[in-house]
């Protein structure tokens, strides 16, 4: 009996591959679920794409270029590069990654976001805010979503305003941002916790992580003022930013006198910060929730690092941050005010259930529901049945 040959995956995306973790996540857990994947990456190097594709077994990733220019001109470049691209390989389903990647992907397919009639998957980890992107930006994502045979969103909350603004007949499928069950990360170091705060006579008894770059959009100041009113037995480590936001948070922490208590460190490879969380007892996530859509509706890849590290959370309650938090004891959610902050890090530091028993039920949490296996099972069968009802 003959073998049905693979569905096989042209995955077009834009933008660095870089620390693009949810993105390596998706490429491996669709090839270990038996598709065949061509990645075509655009704007971003060669270097950048052969370190990704060696993340994923078995993927073939093409380099399709870089290109600069004011206007348009870059996008027909690279859209045109990406059309020979397509043309020369063989492939079932077009899967496009991202808002940015579709205006390549209309100059590629002259405006149909579909190739040769095949079907199209649009995956976005986000949904273009109206009130932020351009509108001719938000109209070309409706057309690639109308004319798309499966939409993915990264929770329940963007995929129902998703259908709602852009007039789909179907709910686009809900993919939570996860880590898999096979993640290696680092394990808890206590002389490297130690080491964040040698300078300080009194050793630290609760580390608290802000593992971001000081920024408004990340709510930085609000974070330092908080941080003002804890006692001396906590610390606080996070990330420094750039220009004047990250020299005034600077000064705020000199200011304030806590700069014993707070460590403000270098930007660094991923696996050292994740280290550092690993060492740490709380993890802060705070999104200015007015700047964009996403952030009102944030599900951010934080929170999936430190559900998999058992790290409690303290975050602010916008909408799917507060019922993912609540719903599986995460930690606690909070108007993203100072002296809010400061009472929600105390309440898990310093309340019931002790660190200890939060950590552990965080850590069952992720194993039994919180990975990606289970947030990305029904993925794999719409992708089948889209291949399906194309061939039939």
């Amino acid at each position: 009996m003959e073998t049905a040959r693979p569905i096989r995956l042209a995955i077009v995306r834009c933008g660095t591959l870089d620390r693009q973790h949810h993105i390596t996540t998706l490429c491996r857990f669709l090839a270990s679920n038996g598709f065949e994947i061509a990645f075509f990456a655009l704007q971003t190097t060669r270097d950048d794409t052969e370190r990704f594709a060696s993340q994923v077994p078995g993927m073939r990733a093409l380099c399709v270029g870089e290109w600069q220019g004011k206007g348009l001109a870059r996008f027909v470049r690279g859209g045109m590069a990406l059309r020979r691209a397509l043309r020369n390989s063989r492939f079932d389903i077009l899967y496009a990654v991202d808002s940015w990647t579709l205006r390549y992907l209309a100059v590629a397919t002259r405006g149909a976001m579909r190739w040769d009639k095949r079907p199209l998957v649009y995956h976005t980890f986000d949904m273009l805010a109206p009130h932020v992107a351009a509108a001719a930006d938000i109209l070309l994502e409706r057309h690639a979503a109308g004319r798309s045979g499966l939409n993915v969103n990264a929770d329940r909350s963007r995929a129902a305003v998703m259908q709602s603004l852009y007039g789909l007949k179907r709910t686009p499928l809900a993919v939570p941002l996860r880590l898999t069950l096979d993640s290696v990360l680092p394990a808890r170091d206590e002389s490297l916790r130690a080491s964040l705060f040698r300078d300080t006579a009194q050793e630290p008894e609760f580390v608290v992580v802000n593992p971001t770059r000081a920024s408004g959009e990340r709510m930085t100041k609000e974070i330092i003022a908080a941080f003002r009113t804890l006692p001396t037995n906590y610390r606080l480590v996070t990330v420094d930013g750039p220009g004047d936001y990250g020299r005034e948070c600077r000064a705020l922490i000199e200011q304030a006198g806590i700069s014993k208590r707070v460590r403000v460190l270098d930007p660094m490879p991923h696996d050292e910060l994740l280290k550092i969380c690993s060492s740490s007892d709380v993890c802060l996530i705070f999104h200015n929730a007015g700047s964009s859509l996403g952030n009102h509706l944030a599900h951010p890849g934080r929170l999936a690092y430190c559900v998999a590290l058992g790290l409690p959370v303290v975050a602010n309650n916008i909408p799917v941050l507060e019922s993912v938090v609540y719903r599986h004891g995460l930690g606690e959610c909070c108007n993203p005010e100072p002296a809010a902050i400061a009472a929600a890090i105390r309440r898990v530091c310093e309340g019931d259930p002790p660190l200890r028993e939060r950590a552990e039920h965080i850590r069952t949490a992720f194993r039994k529901e919180l990975h990606y296996e289970r947030a990305a099972s029904a993925l794999p069968p719409a992708i089948r049945e889209l291949a399906r009802q194309d061939r039939s």
